[in-house]
């Protein structure tokens, strides 16, 4: 109840790391914004990979300031998560 988890996957196997700041660069910096926008918030992200090959990147992001913040390490169970955000469709 006190924390929402975002979540987007895809079929691509590449897995993202969250690039430095580089302000010559003009692109690539999606999964670093994430993980700066989540840890500000008091949250945690990763990526994952998945059974079929791809990769989910999420974010656990508290929704009250009294939220105990997760380690990326740690487990959550299917219960903490909660439902998916966005069904995926059927193979």
């Amino acid at each position: 109840a006190d924390w929402i988890r975002v979540s987007v996957e895809d079929s691509h196997p590449y897995r993202p790391k969250a690039l430095e700041r580089d302000y010559a660069q003009t692109g690539g910096r999606g999964l670093l914004l994430v993980r700066e926008i989540t840890l500000e918030a008091g949250g945690t992200c990763d990526v994952e990979h998945t059974a079929s090959g791809g990769k989910i990147v999420w974010a656990l992001l508290p929704l009250t300031p009294d939220a105990v913040v997760v380690s990326a390490l740690t487990p959550v169970s299917q219960e903490e998560r909660g439902p998916a955000t966005s069904p995926r469709p059927a193979p």
